[in-house]
């Protein structure tokens, strides 16, 4: 990296940091922390890639303040989650979109009705929600807009799971979220999308948003992102701090 380029690097302000973090041991699938030490800056894209063994939920779960660490701390747009300040953390996760690996659907309501639940959670306006779903529908769907829109009125266990893939992909980026998590987001995304969705991530990280993607261990990401990319890599299902730039 040349000196310009550290120097504009320094200038990208700080969005996920983890200092010293060590978790706990959780179940044959889990990937931990062990004195982990490493951050996300505005328009940085971080690659972990599992195994097939792997499941990042227990580590996302530490990473959305959700469960606490044995140790070390985890701050997100300059905060910490170890304090008790619950209307900040609150805030806090209204600006972090997910994408989960698996089913992540409250049956008993539609499609559309769960996208607004989690927006509704955090206290944006009906009247925005409506027009973040529209925008990002016509963003990610392709020729497939008029099946999401349908989507959004059904169930998800009467929607097709390629469809119901799209509708994840629109609730995580609803909100133009600082943070997105994304767990294998391709797994069930129509080929035809994948240049639709990688289009979306180059312009929210030309915003400033970061993304920390866990991805199969043959997506190959520096090859569709524009942006800058560095992976994380795991070692005896722990993750390793050091940091290896694949693009800049």
């Amino acid at each position: 990296m040349s000196v310009q380029e550290q120097e504009v690097t320094k200038l990208r302000k700080t969005v996920l940091e983890l200092t010293d973090v060590t978790s706990a041991i959780g179940d044959a699938k889990s990937i931990r922390f062990r004195k982990f030490t490493g951050q996300l800056r505005e328009g940085d894209v971080v690659q972990v890639k599992l195994e097939g063994h792997h499941d990042p939920h227990d580590l996302l779960m530490l990473i959305l303040g959700l469960v606490s660490p044995i140790s070390g701390n985890i701050h997100f747009a300059g905060n910490g989650w170890l304090d008790m300040h619950y209307r900040q953390h609150y805030h806090m996760r209204s600006q972090i979109g997910r994408v989960f690996a698996g089913p992540a659907w409250i049956q008993s309501l539609t499609v559309g009705e769960n996208i607004q639940l989690a927006q509704l959670h955090h206290g944006i306006e009906k009247t925005m929600i409506a027009d973040q779903i529209e925008k990002w529908t016509q963003r990610l769907s392709g020729r497939h807009v008029a099946a999401v829109q349908r989507s959004l009125t059904q169930r998800p266990n009467f929607v097709d799971v390629p469809i119901l893939q799209i509708c994840q992909l629109v609730r995580a980026v609803c909100n133009h979220p600082r943070l997105l998590l994304l767990d294998r987001p391709l797994r069930f995304l129509m080929q035809e999308l994948h240049r639709d969705f990688f289009s979306v991530i180059d312009e929210l990280t030309g915003l400033g948003a970061s993304v920390l993607w866990f991805s199969s261990g043959n997506e190959e990401l520096g090859l569709k992102l524009s942006g800058q990319l560095s992976q994380w890599s795991i070692t005896d299902d722990v993750l390793q701090s050091s940091e290896v730039t694949l693009k800049t």
